[in-house]
């Protein structure tokens, strides 16, 4: 059932967006961008790189790294910015227990193409990645190595 923002007053808007993950605040704040305790727009950092590697690391949580060579550069995401991926985006070692959300808490997906490595995929999970992409995705590749 819908809920809405207006009902909320302004420290229980301000309280939601510090609750919220940084791409949930963002999608507030695009559905509702006149309502004080929602602003300002939440910036984004666009990632550049040619392949951004979204990863379970064996602690369980999302690690995120810009792949270089000889070695990928990791990405902070423990603060408030959301990533913007414009060019491919490389999803390893997700499986069945892993829920799409956990990328679209740290990234905002506009890929031209996405790349799944040892991942357990469900029609859930990427059901749920192609409702959130905000572009066109042009090419898919799901390599078992």
């Amino acid at each position: 059932m819908p809920f809405l923002l207006h009902a909320l007053d302004y420290g229980s808007r301000c309280r939601l967006c510090e609750l919220a993950t940084p791409g949930e605040v963002y999608d507030l704040q695009i559905a509702a961008p006149q309502l004080s305790g929602l602003q300002p727009i939440q910036a984004t950092v666009h990632i550049s790189h040619d392949t951004t590697i979204a990863f379970m690391n064996k602690n369980g949580a999302l690690c995120a790294a810009f792949k270089h060579e000889p070695a990928p550069n990791l990405l902070d995401l423990n603060n408030d910015k959301l990533f913007r991926v414009t060019k491919t985006l490389q999803i390893e070692k997700f499986d069945s227990k892993h829920c799409a959300q956990l990328i679209f808490n740290k990234f905002g997906l506009e890929p031209e193409k996405l790349r799944f490595i040892r991942c357990d995929l469900t029609s859930k999970f990427l059901h749920d990645l192609s409702a959130k992409a905000k572009s066109d995705i042009r090419n898919i590749s799901i390599i078992e190595a």
